[in-house]
């Protein structure tokens, strides 16, 4: 089924993203960058509540948007357990991690390895991992979400990925981080509202938050709370969730150029702790939020699946189809959706090509000057980056299509070597006495035993049984919908199977697990 927006919904889009633009703007020409640490550090002196949502928006993208409900309506909340592990993950960063890479003198902070192993080559590791992968995810995080949307709505898929892509890039050159900073500002509470408004309409469509609540109850979606099971080869338990998000949020909120450089933009070390903790609260209510979207929409199809009646083609079209069905009759409300969730994906877009970008400058094109070049330079140089992965990054959103497995194959292969690089920080924190030559066999342990965990997941993968639907009352409530798949080309069939596949990657947590590996075989090696 597709859905027509109406000029009211097109309206609220292009002005969600018309703000965007302008908020970025603003703070570009009030708070100009006269140096590369401005662009890439702002000042060192970013403001707190805006820098947790960028924090936030960062990691909680359009993906999630669509994945997370669709994972609670299909498996139920076992999932939601992995909100725990993120908070855990955030406290041992902000206590542990943050005062150390606060001190790195570089708006690159894997020059930390410099520092601390005085060993160019694990910082070399490092960015090429973090540069591979962030450009990969980069892609991925602009076209699923784009592709979703266009299969269920009657948006063509290049407007999306162009609309988003170009803003997101003429927006994060101009203004650097200050810029990401706001504009994540803002659409986090884009997306913040579009999840209320879904909640207070889908609550009274459902008889009320207690009535949906009880309705998942009734249909087992409740039962992942209490299965602390800890038997591996299940899906996804509680307790497997707790470890893995541990792992997973730790890897990104202390492993990250992105993160680190947010903690590396205040003002003192106090501030950057303090953002790791005050991301707390407000990332439990955007999980909160998310993964409730999913209980309201299981009660409001309890007795018709969009799934079975073929409605929609698979599980990530269904939190758009499930908006704009709910609400058809309210003109501009889809279209705040629709904004809500490319929101996500420029949040997400915007702070990796802006870390891309410093990585690359200080360890790929910095080196290559035998004198340093003046600041103005340096900043120019900056920007012209961040416009080429912009433009990257789009182009190659455009063709994740026709890539496919081999996208799917790098975006996991990266990722799965990314927990290393945390052990690495780790390490470098908890053990004095670890050298440089045993970190550096710490990172080859881990990365095989890291590719050894993906490629046994993909030859051996673990059987998923999905919780039982119906569509015993579908002819009753469905009866004035004309179902169009019919009449969809087969290209749209391949894109939201391709696009399925994607978003699966997000759930891929246990390679990043491997980091203890790094640690214990460096510490083995460096007290030898």
């Amino acid at each position: 089924m597709r859905y027509t927006l109406s000029l009211w919904d097109a309206y609220a889009f292009v002005l969600v993203l018309l703000i965007s633009m302008g908020v970025g703007v603003w703070h570009a020409v009030v708070g100009r960058t006269d140096s590369n640490r401005d662009f890439i550090l702002g000042s060192k002196n970013m403001p707190m509540l805006p820098s947790v949502l960028s924090m936030i928006g960062s990691f909680v993208s359009g993906i999630a948007l669509l994945s997370y409900p669709a994972e609670v309506y299909l498996y139920g909340t076992a999932f939601c357990w992995h909100t725990l592990g993120a908070v855990l993950a955030l406290l041992l960063v902000g206590l542990f991690l943050v005062p150390a890479i606060y001190k790195v003198q570089s708006v690159s902070v894997y020059r930390y390895f410099i520092d601390r192993f005085d060993s160019k080559a694990l910082t070399l590791y490092a960015s090429i991992q973090f540069t591979g992968a962030g450009f990969f995810y980069a892609s991925i995080s602009l076209y699923a979400p784009a592709v979703s949307l266009a299969a269920v709505t009657d948006i063509p898929l290049w407007t999306l990925i162009i609309a988003v892509g170009l803003l997101c890039t003429v927006y994060t050159s101009i203004g650097g981080i200050k810029t990401v900073v706001w504009t994540d500002a803002f659409q986090m509470a884009v997306m913040f509202l579009g999840c209320v408004a879904v909640w207070i309409r889908g609550g009274a469509a459902t008889g009320g938050l207690a009535a949906a609540w009880k309705t998942a109850e009734n249909g087992r979606r409740l039962d992942g709370f209490g299965n602390f099971d800890p038997d591996p080869f299940q899906r996804m338990t509680a307790l497997t969730a707790i470890i893995g998000g541990l792992f997973y949020w730790a890897t990104a909120f202390g492993g990250s150029q992105v993160a680190l450089q947010r903690y590396c933009c205040m003002s003192t070390v106090r501030r950057a702790q303090a953002l790791a903790w005050y991301v707390i609260p407000f990332f439990v209510v955007v999980q909160v939020l998310v993964f409730g979207l999913g209980v309201i929409m299981y009660a409001y199809y309890v007795d018709c699946d969009p799934l079975q009646e073929r409605v929609v083609r698979n599980s990530d079209q269904l939190v758009v189809y499930f908006v704009t069905e709910l609400f058809h009759d309210i003109p501009g409300m889809p279209g705040v959706f629709v904004a809500s969730v490319l929101s996500g994906s420029l949040s997400t877009l915007s702070s990796m090509i802006n870390s891309l970008s410093a990585v690359t400058w200080s360890e790929f094109v910095q080196p290559f000057f035998s004198r340093p070049p003046k600041e103005r330079t340096v900043t120019l140089i900056t920007k012209f980056i961040v416009v080429c992965y912009g433009i990257a990054v789009t182009a190659m959103a455009f063709n994740a299509e026709s890539l496919g497995g081999i996208l799917n194959a790098l975006v996991s292969g990266l990722g799965a070597i990314n927990g290393p690089k945390l052990g690495l920080f780790l390490l470098g924190v908890a053990v004095p006495s670890a050298n440089g030559p045993g970190a550096v066999s710490g990172v080859i342990l881990g990365t095989v035993a890291s590719m050894w965990m993906f490629i046994g997941a993909r030859i051996y993968p673990v059987p998923v049984a999905k919780l039982p639907l119906s569509v015993q009352n579908c002819a009753a409530s469905n009866g004035s919908l004309t179902t169009v798949l019919s009449s969809v080309e087969t290209t749209t069939r391949r894109r939201a199977e391709s696009s399925q596949r994607i978003i699966h990657l997000i759930f891929t947590q246990c390679p990043s697990s491997t980091w203890p590996h790094s640690g214990v075989s460096s510490l083995s090696l460096s007290e030898s």
